[in-house]
């Protein structure tokens, strides 16, 4: 007795799969309907679609357990329509299966099927290594591959593709065109999935971008934010720079003169010159420098800037000449008053210091200011001559200059008492002067004819 193959009733599974998977038919082999009691001779013939055919004895298949398994390597996209009684399927293999021994009372009707075969799709996007932190960030959709979604005359790309960050779903499209454009408000390691799904296929991608703070440059020099050192010193340059998750910032130093410009008179005394974390220089020659460090990484680059004074040696300060005045009660403003000056060879510095001293009368620091000021007021309440001393002290050593003041008391003149009118044949006329205060001589005028005996007497 021999026992039909009916497909329709014994075939499970989906009639879609991805290649480069396996498609397999399921052959009732024992139950109703099956083919345990066939023919031992039958001989089971199966055409894929895709030019390539099988043939089971009937112990083979029963063997099997009526599995009968493909592996397809090409997508039966664009296959020509397969006609199924009222349906039209397209984009599909047409499976059949047949059946055939030697007996002559053998009943076998062909069974048809079919099989849509899609090829597997290959999710793809480009993506920076590095970005910044709260900064917009494009993941562009690379992606391939079609599907055919359920009985569409063409293949068609049809997929859709879902956009996770650190594992969640952050965006959906059906568009491979539309990149995802993501900020990431933390620093360090995120993950970013792309899934693409084309039915019944899909594939997943999975990438790591590291989010860079933006730098916020900064270093001390010798432990401080500025530095005045003498000729030869060495000056340690320590990075406070905030640290970067990701990678090491890239740093680049630069030293500038008053003017703005590269200098020259300067040696990097560790390798790796400009570019190391913590640089070690020695200056070789006074004047005023900017050390200038420039952190860069994926957000941008950011320019911080810190002066340094190479001092003379030795420092210098020198007053202006003697002065005299008359009268006393005076201030003088040796920070204003270019006859009492000092010339200081260095600009202030931290470290500086300046004492006055002042001999020879009474005197009082005035306006806020006292004898450790650059530029001192001093009110002088005495007469004689004062000598005031500036001791300058730097890093670089000491020096001191001095200048005298004289003050003067004034000089009071008295022409005498008042005349009356007096005769115009009277030729001599008596005048008592005088005068308070020191005075170096006495000379009488008039603005009238006659002349004085003596002149230069009181």
């Amino acid at each position: 007795m021999v026992r039909d193959v009916r497909l329709a009733q014994i075939w499970t599974g989906t009639n879609e799969i991805c290649y480069p998977d396996s498609k397999s038919y399921t052959v009732n082999v024992s139950g109703n309907g099956g083919i345990a009691n066939n023919y031992p001779g039958t001989v089971y013939t199966i055409l894929w679609g895709d030019n390539v055919m099988q043939r089971f004895t009937h112990c083979q298949l029963v063997a099997l357990g009526g599995v009968l398994s493909h592996q397809y390597q090409s997508s039966s996209c664009g296959n020509p329509p397969i006609v199924t009684g009222t349906s039209t399927i397209y984009n599909a293999y047409q499976v059949n299966i047949e059946a055939e021994n030697v007996c002559p009372d053998g009943s076998f009707t062909p069974i048809t099927t079919y099989a849509k075969v899609w090829s597997q799709p290959d999710a793809d996007f480009s993506s920076p290594v590095f970005a910044c932190v709260n900064t917009a960030v494009r993941f562009d959709n690379g992606s391939t591959g079609n599907s055919a979604p359920g009985n569409a005359a063409n293949c068609t790309s049809n997929a859709t593709y879902e956009w996770y960050v650190d594992g969640i779903l952050v965006s959906i499209t059906n568009t491979r065109a539309q990149p995802l454009i993501h900020t990431f408000t933390t620093t360090g390691n995120h993950t970013v999935r792309l899934v693409m799904k084309t039915s019944p296929c899909s594939d997943e991608v999975t990438r790591v971008i590291c989010i860079e703070p933006r730098p916020v440059p900064d270093f001390e020099m010798n432990g401080l934010d500025s530095v005045s050192a003498c000729p030869a010193s060495v000056i340690t340059l320590t990075n406070l720079t905030n640290a970067n998750p990701c990678r090491d910032m890239r740093f680049r130093w630069m030293v500038l003169d008053e003017n703005g410009n590269p200098a020259s008179a300067y040696t990097y005394l560790n390798v790796g010159v400009d570019t190391v974390a913590n640089p070690v220089i020695q200056f070789n020659t006074p004047g005023l420098y900017d050390i200038r460090l420039t952190v860069t990484n994926s957000c941008g680059s950011f320019t911080v800037v810190k002066p340094v004074l190479i001092r003379n040696i030795p420092p210098a300060v020198i007053m202006p000449a003697d002065q005299t005045y008359c009268g006393t009660n005076r201030t003088i403003d040796f920070g204003m008053n270019l006859n009492h000056m000092p010339l200081y060879n260095e600009p202030h510095a931290p470290g500086d210091t300046y004492s006055w001293v002042v001999t020879g009368g009474p005197f009082t620091f005035v306006n806020g200011t006292t004898a450790a000021d650059r530029y001192p007021q001093i009110l002088f309440t005495g007469t004689g001559t004062y000598t005031v001393t500036v001791t300058y002290t730097t890093n670089c050593g000491t020096r001191t200059d001095a200048q005298d003041i004289t003050f003067n008391e004034s000089v009071g003149v008295d022409a005498g008492p008042v005349s009356e009118t007096v005769c115009y044949s009277v030729t001599d006329i008596q005048l008592n002067g005088s005068f308070t205060g020191p005075a170096d001589s006495v000379h009488w005028s008039t603005t009238g004819t006659g002349y004085f005996t003596p002149m230069n007497q009181v």
